[in-house]
């Protein structure tokens, strides 16, 4: 039998740093909310996002959802680049009591 060389472990690589975000209203026909993304990163990663979102605020109180597209540059320790961002987030609650109820 052939041996496996042992697994490497490599440490996560950190930075440490600040960002800015500047979240704008954009127009829309639907009950879906739309906002365009600025974001400026300071610290270890130096560089800027742009990106859109789309977030929704249903009846029930409590409950929402968003995901953004976004699109970044920068640098990070000397190296420039790009790098996508998806975020994306649900609460969702339900008007009767569990198990869920219309």
């Amino acid at each position: 039998t052939a041996s496996q060389p042992a697994p490497t472990s490599h440490p996560m690589p950190h930075a440490i740093g600040t960002f800015d975000v500047t979240l704008a209203p954009q127009p829309t026909d639907a009950a879906i909310v739309r906002l365009s993304i600025d974001k400026l990163f300071h610290g270890d990663i130096t560089g800027a996002i742009k990106g859109e979102m789309l977030a929704v605020s249903p009846a029930v109180p409590g409950s929402a959802g968003y995901v953004a597209m976004e699109q970044g540059t920068g640098t990070w320790q000397g190296r420039p680049g790009q790098f996508p961002e998806a975020p994306c987030s649900a609460i969702l609650f339900s008007s009767g009591s569990p198990p869920f109820r219309e």
